[in-house]
This record gives C-alpha cells, structure tokens and sequence, in this order.
C-alpha cells in the first residue's frame, strides 16, 4: 500500500516542511512563519515528531531578528537530530545566544563574533534582490547596484545562490573559478574575489558574506529574495497542486511561476559548466510549466 495512504499525517508534515524550507531558501520568511506553526500544530495534534520543525522556526526568527520567539521555539525541542548526543549542549546555547542578542542586540553589531577574515556580520543588513533570469541584476533596499565588473565574484555569489544551501567549501570555489591555477593562486584570487564581492554587496555596516569552518555562507539573517528559488518554488507548488487534481490551484500557480520567468538563466561567459546545468534546469521547469497549462501563454515571449 502507498505510504501516503498508510500515513496521510506523516505525509501532510514532511510535504509541509519541505515547502517551508524552500520558501525560507526563497527568502519568503514572512509567509513560511504560518508554515512552520502548521508544522508543529499536525505534530503535536497527532503525535509527531514535530522536531525538526521546530529547529527550523528557532533558525528562521533568529534570521528574521526575534530571537526571543526563537529562543521560545528551541525549547519546545527536547529531542535529538539524527541522533546526535550534542543537541542538548547546542540547543541550550541557541538559548542563551538568542536571549543576550535580544536584551543587549548591539552585542552582536559591535562585532564580538566578528573575525579577522571577514567584518562584523551585523544583523540590520538591508534586503537583497537578486534577478538571473533574463538578466542579471542586483537590487539592495530597492535600489539597483552598477554593474559589478569584476567576473569572478558575481560567479562566486551567482553559484552560491544555486547551492542548496547557499554554502561551498572554500577548495570547491578554487576549483570551480580556478582550477588551471595553482593552490596558492587559486586562494589568493578567491580572497581577492570575495572581498570585491563584500566591497560591491555591502552596506557601510555588516556583510552579507561568512566564512566559517572552510565553507563561505549568506548571513543567516540576510533577507536575499532570488527569482530562481521563487520561481522553483512555484513550479513545485503547481506541480504537486497538479498531481492532487486541484486544477484551479495548479493554474494560478503555474500562471505566476511562469510570468516570473522574464528569460533563460543568464549565463556569463567567465561561467562554467555549472551555469548552463542550472540554465538546462531551470528551461526543463518553464517548458513543464507551459505544458501543463500552455493556453494564457501562446505568445509567451522570451528574453535572454
């Protein structure tokens, strides 16, 4: 028998949480904080694990700068993730951090956590808007950025977007941007690339790039919008609303996950391989979409 018929309530969950994760990948925080209260509403109505859950929307208010109700969220968690003994140490730590950040926030501003390698992440960073499809353009609190001339970082930030986690290992860069180039090469562009790219993205305050444990990471409280991981996010929607049979849903959907995309992934010539796999990715998604629900969009033009 379909497990989605054995376990409708632990289907309902997992399908709930996969598309608040995307929606948080997207940067809809606003819209994925109802999600994660159904999360853990069908949880604790049925006797779910609703943990993970719950890890999830402490994360989430510590990006979106409420890290008392984040802090409320981790102490619903008691039990372990995947098994890991450390949960109870980290999770009291998320607490107590989340509280000092809340009674005294200019703790972190002031750059306690900052290191020599990279500015003090502050948590007023101002949102980023990020279009790839049809072309590509930066906006920052609304305002576009000029054109950054400097290849290899927009390439940085560009595949870091792509990342499901928004997270690459320092060795996987040097690979990606420079592999002819020896070691020693490779690091000093890839530090000289991340700092033009801190210089292009940044306010005068914060930074919306971390390097922590070997990898380079967004700011987990960046609010970064991408018409890619919109536009995904949509297609997928539509494309479950679909497969349910719920045909109104499914068109208004696959209608707006289709007029978001204003042309093919922009790909630049200093890209590699990587950009014309998520350019292939990305038109394999809209020609679905346009099959599913081809008729308002006959004359669909394309840009790119």
């Amino acid at each position: 028998m379909n497990l989605y018929f054995r376990f409708p309530k632990q289907k309902a969950l997992a399908d709930t949480m996969q598309r608040a994760e995307a929606w948080a990948l997207a940067g809809l925080l606003q819209e994925v904080q109802e999600l994660f209260t159904q999360v853990w509403a069908i949880s604790q109505q049925y006797g779910l694990d609703g943990s993970n859950g719950g890890r999830l929307a402490g994360c989430l208010l510590v990006q979106m700068g409420k890290p008392s109700e984040a802090a409320a969220w981790f102490e619903r968690v008691t039990t372990l993730p995947n098994n890991q003994a450390r949960w109870p140490a980290n999770r009291q730590a998320l607490i107590q951090m989340c509280r000092m950040i809340a009674v005294c926030p200019q703790t972190l501003a002031a750059g306690s956590f900052a290191t020599d390698s990279q500015p003090c992440a502050s948590a007023e960073l101002p949102p980023l808007k990020i279009r790839s499809l049809g072309s590509f353009q930066v906006q920052r609190s609304g305002v576009a950025l000029p054109v950054c001339r400097a290849r290899k970082s927009v390439a940085l930030l560009r595949y870091l977007l792509t990342r499901r986690e928004r997270q690459a290992f320092k060795e996987e860069l040097m690979e990606l941007l420079w592999p002819s180039s020896s070691p020693q090469e490779a690091t000093h562009s890839l530090h000289v690339a991340v700092n033009t790219l801190r210089r292009y993205l940044d306010p005068p305050h914060g930074t919306y790039l971390l390097f922590e444990a070997g990898a380079y990471s967004f700011h987990p409280m960046a609010n970064i919008e991408d018409d890619c991981a919109v536009f995904e996010r949509l297609y997928r929607e539509a494309e479950r609303s679909w497969r349910a049979h719920d045909l109104l849903v499914a068109e208004q959907t696959f209608n707006r996950a289709i007029a978001l995309y204003q042309g093919h992934y922009h790909v630049d010539i200093h890209d590699g391989v990587w950009a014309i796999t998520e350019r292939e990715r990305l038109l394999s998604q809209f020609l679905s979409a346009l099959a599913c629900w081809p008729l308002p969009f006959r004359h669909y033009q394309l840009a790119g």
